[in-house]
């Protein structure tokens, strides 16, 4: 989102949607309840807060910029590699940053073991930013971060597993992050900086989907700002996914 507010990333509000492409349409068994890992609890070793940090570390990794794909939360309509530096038993979903409407496709599938990490709307604040989203320090982008997080209405905020909603109130599910360290690639990123070494701090809401069944599926997700600066701001993106055994 802070392409659209001013430079090329502010917040990674996310609305998605994930269909699968190859496979039968998979039955959703699972209750509403049981599809997300409750916020309290820790997912392979990490807090949903921990998990965050771990998220932005990714995306702001990515070069993005001439000769470059773009950044998984610049992609706009088409193939995406959604494995792109995704490993382990948690892989990443991202938005679109400029907040307008996308429709993706994933090439290539995602196990049924692996959870999706996602964030329903969120802010970071760090030492790369440009004002208003500049911090110094620990105990200013926390306060940053918390600032721009507060103007996020929980009432926008919705989760769906083909067309079930599986957030049964939101109440746990903002999360701040550490004070993290981070690296940007020189120049090429969604920062619009000159790259290196930063800092820095993120709020919002999360959700850590449980793996799903082999098949097609369709997840939607997102939230709003109501108030602040940028009031109105959301986000609404597809992502078409297959998942394997």
């Amino acid at each position: 989102m802070k392409q659209a507010l001013k430079h090329g990333r502010m917040l990674a509000f996310t609305t998605g949607v994930l269909l699968g492409i190859s496979l039968a349409p998979a039955t959703f068994a699972q209750s509403a309840g049981s599809a997300v890992y409750p916020p309290g609890n820790a997912v392979s070793g990490l807090s949903y807060g921990e998990w965050s940090a771990t998220w932005w570390q990714w995306l702001l990794a990515i070069r993005t910029g001439p000769g470059n794909d773009p950044n998984p939360q610049d992609q706009s309509n088409g193939a995406v590699d959604c494995s792109l530096n995704q490993s382990g038993p948690v892989w990443f979903l991202a938005g679109s940053g400029s907040g307008s409407t996308v429709i993706r496709t994933c090439s290539g599938n995602i196990s049924s073991t692996t959870a999706l990490f996602l964030p329903l709307i969120n802010v970071e604040c760090s030492t790369q930013d440009q004002p208003p989203f500049h911090c110094t320090d620990a105990a200013s982008c926390r306060q940053c971060a918390a600032s721009f997080a507060n103007y996020i209405g929980p009432t926008t905020l919705h989760l769906s597993i083909d067309g079930v909603e599986v957030l049964n109130g939101v109440q746990g599910f903002r999360a701040q992050s550490p004070f993290f360290g981070f690296t940007t690639p020189k120049n090429y990123n969604i920062l619009g900086s000159a790259g290196g070494s930063g800092m820095s701090v993120s709020d919002g809401y999360w959700a850590m989907l449980r793996p799903l069944s082999p098949g097609r599926h369709t997840i939607r997700f997102g939230g709003a700002l109501v108030r602040g600066p940028y009031p109105g701001f959301t986000q609404d993106a597809t992502f078409n996914v297959t998942v394997s055994q």
